[in-house]
């Protein structure tokens, strides 16, 4: 899991669990499946389909992560940049 600070802010503006940026292995998957069909045997095809889908969800999740803490470090600077320019003139 990613843990920075400006990682965990970002998630939290963006109501997203950290937990969720972490990849999904293929046994949990194929657990998550099973329990949620009630099937012991899960069709290994079933499971790549749904790890596609996992991992095309964390992906996008990690892109809008990525973008908002980019813009409050941008934010940040930039509200830096003005105090020391005010404090030097």
């Amino acid at each position: 899991m990613l843990n920075s600070p400006r990682t965990i802010e970002a998630c939290r503006r963006q109501g997203i669990d950290p937990s969720d940026l972490d990849r999904i292995t293929e046994d949990r998957v194929r657990e998550m499946i099973a329990q949620r069909e009630r099937k012991k045997n899960v069709p290994k095809v079933l499971v790549e389909i749904r790890m596609a889908h996992y991992e095309e969800k964390r992906k996008e999740k990690f892109r809008l992560i990525k973008e908002v803490s980019l813009l409050s470090f941008r934010l940040f600077t930039q509200d830096i940049n003005h105090v020391w320019f005010r404090s030097v003139n």
